[in-house]
């Protein structure tokens, strides 16, 4: 069941219990991190306001941070906190911001270089990024190091190409603080490596799509390439947490009943480690709407909706496993 898996999966009871949710004004709010029994949530329509909850999902302070130094080009800034650090970043531009969350004070401390599309912070001012190459726009996995840029680090060999390194190498970044992880959207595969991007191992998920079903055309007007229609969805969200992978997959197993896949949204679990795969747990639809992101800490899992989070208690050596 762990290693050599014909796409069975295993529901074993009381996984994950459903605890309580709390409501949200708006649809606008997404997960920014979460550390010492503390969930932060970003907003999109009010970009420098941080709204942090407890273990309880009750609201505890909001905050807005503050700029020394005000860029004139800031179009969807995103937050990622790290305690003590958070960032405040757009890949597109690019730039980031870093300070304390003691006082939500950021200054300028990167505004060159290759752009991105995901940010993942690895410890004391050091984040993982996935870059846009700039001759050929394929994904690549670097590092920055705000402290000293020098040490500023791409790595091509962690994600792998067959023939298009754009759209089949498209996936979601995450990671632990020790690990991290980089689960592709089109196949059954994800990579974990160290925050010096050195120590490279793969795993893969339990269902059989080994390659992408992608149909891609050329539009030589707009000279840009999209897919032909939309291609076969087999990772849509992941998140990490001491050592475990939690990975929410669009693809039904035997014997699974469709039902079940029309009110809720299936979680694998895995340790990244082994890259063995554990369970599977049911999180429900929220009012109707499939959760849009997951965040794990202190052996909860928050599931966010439109405009709700829901809070499920996790079986125990979920949070402490195995070293």
């Amino acid at each position: 069941m762990r290693f050599h898996n014909s796409f069975t999966r295993r529901f074993p009871p009381h996984m994950a219990d459903q605890l309580n949710s709390l409501e949200l004004k708006y649809n606008s709010y997404y997960f920014a991190g979460a550390a010492d029994g503390k969930i932060y949530l970003g907003n999109t329509t009010a970009p420098l306001l941080v709204t942090v909850l407890d273990s309880s999902l009750k609201v505890t302070e909001t905050y807005k941070i503050g700029l020394k130094t005000l860029l004139p080009a800031m179009n969807r800034p995103q937050i990622k906190v790290d305690p003590p650090y958070f960032y405040l970043y757009e890949g597109s531009i690019p730039y980031i911001y870093s300070g304390f969350i003691y006082d939500w004070k950021a200054k300028i401390m990167s505004n060159t270089g290759y752009l991105f599309s995901q940010l993942q912070p690895i410890e004391d001012n050091k984040l993982a990024v996935r870059h846009s190459d700039p001759l050929t726009a394929e994904n690549i996995i670097g590092t920055i190091d705000l402290n000293d840029t020098l040490n500023n680090k791409l790595e091509k060999k962690i994600l792998q190409k067959e023939s298009d390194g754009i759209f089949e190498t498209d996936g979601i970044l995450t990671g632990d603080g020790k690990k991290l992880v980089y689960v592709y959207y089109y196949r059954n595969k994800f990579v974990a490596t160290d925050g010096n991007l050195t120590n490279i191992h793969e795993g893969k998920t339990i269902d059989t799509i080994s390659n992408p079903k992608l149909k891609l055309i050329r539009i030589k007007s707009k000279n840009a390439t999209t897919f032909e229609k939309m291609p076969l969805l087999v990772n849509r969200l992941a998140a990490a947490n001491e050592g475990w992978l939690f990975v929410n997959s669009q693809l039904m197993g035997q014997k699974e009943p469709e039902q079940m896949w029309k009110s809720s949204s299936i979680i694998d679990i895995y340790e990244i480690e082994t890259a063995a795969y554990l369970a599977s747990i049911y999180i429900d639809d929220i009012a109707d709407h499939k959760i849009k992101s997951i965040i794990v800490i202190g052996g909860n899992l928050y599931a966010m909706g439109e405009k709700q989070i829901t809070r499920y208690k996790l079986r125990r050596f979920l949070a402490y496993p195995r070293r």
